[in-house]
């Protein structure tokens, strides 16, 4: 106790560490996809509700009010959305397997689109390569193998500006 307040200690965990835990955490928020146009909210609730309280069930819809053939159902419970996910993913409903799985907030889905658009523009970059920023103007090709070649061998060197 310090000055009569409870204090917890605990070992140093690093923002990405927090981020994994609170990934791996309890959802309450289901994202179905791939299934029929003719399903409704009424058709997703009932398909749903064996597992447990639904608080919402909705499809998306677009401006003509034709099911985009995705939407989601959120449970009061966290345990009931898990066990949603577990026997709905990859079911076959009207001859198609829907997808079922944890509804993405938009900062997760930023963060995983961001980290997906990385790994594809350095698809197929030797990954013994030096990313180096905030060049000179005057730094070409050549100038910038010579400066890095006191340091080993370098098999290749390139300058891009983005302008």
């Amino acid at each position: 106790m310090i000055s009569d307040q409870i204090v917890y200690t605990g070992n140093f965990i690093t923002k990405d560490e927090r981020k994994d835990l609170k990934a791996k955490s309890k959802f309450t928020n289901c994202y179905i996809k791939n299934f029929s146009n003719d399903l409704d909210d009424e058709g997703l609730t009932k398909l749903f509700e064996e597992f447990g309280e639904i608080t919402s069930a909705r499809i998306m819809k677009d401006d003509q009010g034709n099911s985009r053939c995705f939407g989601f159902v959120c449970f009061s419970n966290p345990d009931s959305a898990e066990a949603a996910v577990d026997a709905l993913n990859d079911k076959e409903i009207n001859g198609l397997k829907i997808y079922v799985c944890k509804a993405q907030t938009k900062t997760e889905r930023q963060e995983f689109l961001h980290k997906e658009y990385v790994e594809r523009q350095n698809k197929g970059l030797p990954k013994d390569g030096v990313f180096v920023k905030n060049l000179d103007d005057t730094i070409d090709d050549a100038r910038l193998k010579e400066l890095f070649s006191k340091y080993g061998n370098v098999t290749g060197a390139k300058v891009k500006f983005l302008r």
